[in-house]
């Protein structure tokens, strides 16, 4: 059933529940902090906070974007947009040693 995390007789989820967010096409870790009740379970909206992020990170996320924590899951901790921070130095560092291996190549050729 809607809004049941597959608790029997429990209503999902409940304020202090991990829960995964799905961010930018990856799930990250978070608690739920409030519920903004509907009386369509689809319909609510839980403000989380997530694992490693700051207050002004929280949000409110629409049921369709929550899921239950998996055991072994890729969420990864905290929140995306640091992940995306991240990605921007690695990708910066490739391209300068990228831009400098041709520089190497045109030198001996």
């Amino acid at each position: 059933p809607e809004g049941t995390g597959g608790r029997k007789g429990e209503e999902w989820p409940r304020v202090g529940d991990a829960v995964e967010v799905m961010w930018d096409g990856e799930w990250w870790e978070a608690e739920v902090k409030k519920i903004k009740g509907h009386a369509n379970a689809a319909k609510r909206k839980l403000w989380v906070s997530y694992v490693g992020g700051t207050e002004e990170e929280e949000e409110w996320v629409p049921m369709g974007k929550v899921r239950e924590p998996v055991v072994g899951s890729d969420a990864e901790g905290g929140k995306a947009g640091e992940k995306h921070e991240e990605q921007e130095e690695d990708e910066e560092e490739e391209q300068e040693q990228e831009d400098d291996d041709d520089q190497d190549f045109g030198k001996r050729g």
